[in-house]
């Protein structure tokens, strides 16, 4: 039982909803025609969505923290989700607009749009209810990749959508199993991400 729940906050970890974004740049740079871009500006751009998208919200989450504004840095108490969800939600149309400007396809920044448009559901939810953060990301790189399978030249391979799509329900289970969210929970946060993120790429390309 013990080992079980350390796999499941392991997965927790790795697939952090803050982590998101950049693994969506690495999965657009490398499985998609955008793999014609030389590595180092693959690179760099992946590390610009990083810090906008991570290392930006985590340190302000810590701050918060410190300030005792919230009281767990997982953040499993709803009512103090609301100013780190606004926090994300600025950096993630920072890094919207950063995209935008460098010149990437207009899908690229749809990716950005859906998972602004993720955010904006889950911080209305939460006013009243709490929903899972983890599987909205993920719902949102899962919808990311099969939005990939109907813009690119280039289609994800059929293991990665597999692999993502049992990567969803591990998860998922992961956050029930550690009594942070129920199945309803879980499932409301996989469809918020996967149809927010399919259809802000999907938007942005007709």
């Amino acid at each position: 039982m013990q080992l079980t729940k350390n796999i499941a906050k392991f997965l927790s970890w790795v697939l952090h909803p803050l982590m998101m974004p950049f693994y969506g740049m690495v999965l657009f740079f490398n499985v998609s025609y955008l793999i014609i871009f030389p590595f180092r500006v693959r690179a760099l751009v992946a590390l610009g969505v990083l810090i906008f998208t991570y290392v930006i919200p985590a340190v302000s989450i810590l701050v918060l923290y410190k300030l005792k504004i919230v009281k767990r840095l997982s953040l499993t108490i709803r009512e103090e989700r609301f100013w780190p969800y606004l926090i994300c939600l600025i950096c993630y149309v920072v890094c919207g607009l950063m995209l935008f400007k460098i010149r990437l396809p207009m899908w690229v920044s749809g990716y950005m749009a859906g998972g602004i448009i993720a955010l904006i559901i889950n911080i209305l939810i939460t006013l009243k209810w709490k929903v899972s953060a983890h599987l909205t990301g993920m719902g949102g790189l899962l919808g990311a990749a099969f939005a990939l399978c109907r813009i690119s030249v280039v289609y994800p391979p059929l293991l990665l959508l597999i692999g993502l799509i049992l990567l969803t329900g591990m998860l998922g289970t992961s956050r029930i199993l550690l009594s942070h969210h129920t199945l309803m929970q879980v499932i409301v946060g996989t469809a918020n991400g996967f149809l927010s993120v399919y259809g802000g790429m999907m938007f942005f390309v007709i």
